[in-house]
């Protein structure tokens, strides 16, 4: 799905916003690269798949877009087929103007520039532009795209056709992509199920925690943000938790503990992830669990190489639906203890 993607690009005297969306020419801003005083903008078509990505859902990563610097040149919006020619007809006209190299550049397509307007083509011609002042690269990058003999300095996009998109380097891509992706909460449970008792263990255990990743594609690039399971950390009130993993959170999957583990557990036992609470409650207390995640992104597709490029670490997710737990006192009615006494 195809998602507006705005990211800004920031200099002393250039700010270019780049809004994705599909972008036809001829629309004007914002709906296509332009530029007015030293602001300038563009649209980007930006695609966005895979588990990670929830249309309708509120992205909840925490990471937020910043300015980041400009490309070395990109297209921007300049003549209709009209305009052009009446641009063309005073360079010609111009005393001056074999010293700024305008008509060298027209030249080439002098023909087209006559055809397009006596036919009142509907479109834009656009130009190759750099941010100001010029960033590192902004000399080579026109000359790359202008190609030989400078023959794309200037291009003619028919109307209704995407408009010239600048190219956006693969970290703004991938932040752009982390920026929209959402993340499961773990749906978390709890042994025994419902109904705990004071001074014996309560293991947690945690499903819906496998990695989860986001493709962004703008024309032929592509990158793949990755987020995976770290820890989950737990508590209640009037309870001590125990972890299994690093820092006192539990592994990202929280009990490990086996059946017969668990149902020989007393009171004075641990759990390897869980809580062990100190005194009853009157009514059910809720369980605090929540998720933490690292993220990291890689050019390509999802499962093209492990995701090297370190992104902040997203917003812990809570788990869903909450799990709450109603403490009794142990009664023994046998003077046995643990998980048989009632």
């Amino acid at each position: 799905m195809t998602r507006r993607l705005t990211v800004l690009f920031a200099t002393a005297a250039t700010l270019v916003t780049l809004a994705a969306a599909p972008a036809a020419a001829g629309t004007g801003p914002p709906g296509s690269a332009g530029c007015s005083g030293v602001s300038c903008w563009a649209q980007l078509g930006v695609r966005l798949s895979g588990p990670g990505y929830q249309p309708g859902s509120a992205p909840n990563t925490g990471f937020a877009l910043t300015a980041v610097p400009p490309p070395p040149c990109w297209y921007t919006p300049f003549q209709s087929a009209q305009g052009m020619l009446d641009f063309l007809n005073a360079e010609l006209a111009s005393p001056g103007a074999a010293q700024d190299g305008v008509p060298q550049l027209l030249a080439g397509i002098e023909h087209q520039i006559r055809a397009l307007a006596k036919a009142n083509a509907a479109g834009e011609w656009y130009t190759l532009t750099e941010p100001t002042p010029p960033a590192a690269g902004s000399l080579s990058c026109i000359q790359q795209t202008a190609g030989p003999a400078d023959l794309r300095y200037y291009r003619w996009i028919p109307a209704g056709q995407a408009a010239p998109q600048p190219d956006v380097p693969a970290q703004d891509l991938a932040e752009y992509a982390y920026s929209q992706m959402t993340l499961p909460g773990p749906r978390v449970t709890a042994d025994p199920v419902g109904t705990t008792y004071v001074s014996l263990p309560t293991y947690l255990r945690a499903a819906n925690v496998t990695p989860v990743f986001i493709t962004a594609r703008l024309g032929n690039e592509q990158v793949t943000v990755t987020a995976t399971p770290d820890g989950l950390a737990i508590g209640a009130p009037a309870a001590t938790a125990y972890g299994n993993g690093r820092a006192g959170d539990c592994q990202p999957r929280g009990s490990t503990a086996s059946t017969a583990v668990v149902n020989r557990a007393g009171p004075g036992d641990r759990p390897d992830c869980g809580l062990v609470f100190q005194s009853p409650s009157d009514t059910p207390v809720t369980v605090t669990a929540a998720e933490s995640w690292t993220a990291g992104w890689a050019e390509g597709a999802a499962g093209g190489g492990p995701a090297g490029q370190p992104l902040p670490p997203p917003t812990p997710t809570a788990a869903a639906p909450p799990v709450t737990l109603q403490v009794n006192e142990i009664q023994s009615v046998d003077g046995g203890t643990g998980r048989n006494a009632g």
